[in-house]
């Protein structure tokens, strides 16, 4: 007998299901029996052979990078045993979006929280480490979770940092009906903190320059009333 393979697609994603073809010919009758398929020589399961000489198998299992596949007849009580020519499929991994955003605790002392989303072209939700930078510098990293979220409460390194401060209260323009709309998150995203500058005409009602020491702190004051929210942003000073 003579046993040949393929598998589409190729290339496929990780966790994305690939449909391997096997087929087997002989000199006389239709070869019957079932038909192994291995990757890198393991194997990942078996299929019959239909009335036409063809096992078909299907699989979503493959790690990323290029596995060599092969497809092992079995034989049958007229068909002796074959083995395939192996042939390359090749599994990429799935593109992701990273956004960054930040938010800050309530009371005396609050905090920056910076707020990375990881959302995957397809398939579940990513998982893994994100790691935050200011510049060239790493601040920390953190874990992202079941919703494809890494908070992470940095430490901002002494130095000048020239600091934006954004009111959008409801009596000041739309932009607090725009944080309403959103849902009025206790976190941002990099998209959601555009879009209330935007309704803000994107202009801080202050710039200042601080400087932040080693206790990695800084105070701001604002006089608010009930329903105003602020945007603080943080830039170094290059």
């Amino acid at each position: 007998t003579s046993t040949t393979v393929s598998g589409t697609p190729n290339p496929a994603l990780v966790q994305a299901t690939v449909t391997f073809t096997a087929t087997v010919t002989g000199n006389g009758g239709t070869p019957t029996g079932t038909v192994k398929f291995l990757s890198d020589g393991v194997s990942m399961g078996s299929a019959a052979l239909n009335g036409k000489g063809v096992a078909t198998f299907t699989y979503s299992a493959l790690a990323a990078g290029t596995h060599s596949i092969t497809a092992s007849y079995a034989g049958d009580a007229n068909d002796a045993a074959s083995t395939s020519a192996a042939f390359s499929e090749t599994v990429g991994t799935i593109a992701t979006v990273t956004d960054l955003g930040a938010s800050t605790t309530t009371g005396t002392s609050p905090q920056v929280i910076l707020v990375a989303t990881v959302v995957g072209a397809s398939g579940p939700t990513p998982t893994g480490t994100v790691t935050f930078y200011n510049g060239a510098t790493e601040v920390g990293a953190s874990a992202v979770d079941s919703s494809g979220v890494a908070p992470l409460v940095p430490n901002l390194p002494a130095g000048n940092y020239t600091v934006e401060t954004y009111k959008v209260g409801y009596r000041v323009n739309d932009a607090y009906m725009t944080y309403r709309d959103l849902g009025a998150p206790a976190q941002l995203t990099k998209a959601e903190v555009a879009k209330i500058k935007s309704a803000n005409n994107g202009a801080p009602v202050e710039v200042r320059a601080v400087n932040i020491g080693n206790d990695e702190k800084f105070e701001q004051q604002f006089d608010l009333r009930e329903n105003d929210v602020v945007l603080i942003t943080l830039k170094p000073q290059r």
